[in-house]
């Protein structure tokens, strides 16, 4: 993977080990969380992996009122096997601790029915959810990655907020 010209290179590093591992896990289960808070980076970074893979990397956006990570997945692939998924919306999940919880009971079913990585990508703002997530994270998956914005990038980020 070639050097970006708008990504820092911790970024690079991170975006290429993300790369790698995705490609050492084709044809198994893998549960990655992956930290970005900005959505212009993040789809640019997804972008990156999508254009530099040979697997088919496809992605899902979780809703406000998922409580079923499990399931959604299940109801969006409707038994689809791509290479890897990327779950976007984490942040935006209102019953975090429930979706967790239930990820944690049937983490059995992924392994059995979900036979790819999957990359779960969230902005958590809130200290609480980090805590939580951090938790499952330590206890369930692979340790998460995590993106930053160089300085320009989140001057822009700001500047566009503050329009709308």
């Amino acid at each position: 993977m070639s050097q970006l010209p708008d990504i820092t290179p911790e970024n690079q590093t991170e975006l290429e080990e993300l790369a790698l591992t995705l490609e050492a896990f084709q044809g198994k289960f893998l549960l990655i969380f992956a930290r970005c808070n900005y959505d212009s980076l993040r789809s640019r970074l997804i972008q990156c992996l999508q254009d530099s893979s040979l697997a088919d990397i496809r992605t899902i956006t979780l809703n406000p009122d998922d409580t079923a990570l499990y399931q959604r997945i299940q109801g969006k692939l409707q038994g689809d096997k791509p290479g890897a998924l990327m779950v976007l919306g984490l942040e935006s999940v209102l019953s975090l601790e429930t979706m967790l919880a239930g990820a944690d009971l049937v983490r059995e079913e992924f392994r059995k029915h979900f036979p790819f990585p999957v990359v779960v990508w969230g902005a958590i703002a809130k200290p609480n959810s980090l805590g939580e997530l951090e938790h499952f994270v330590l206890s369930r998956s692979t340790p998460m990655g995590v993106f930053m914005a160089k300085t320009a990038q989140l001057q822009t980020s700001l500047s566009q907020m503050a329009l709308k």
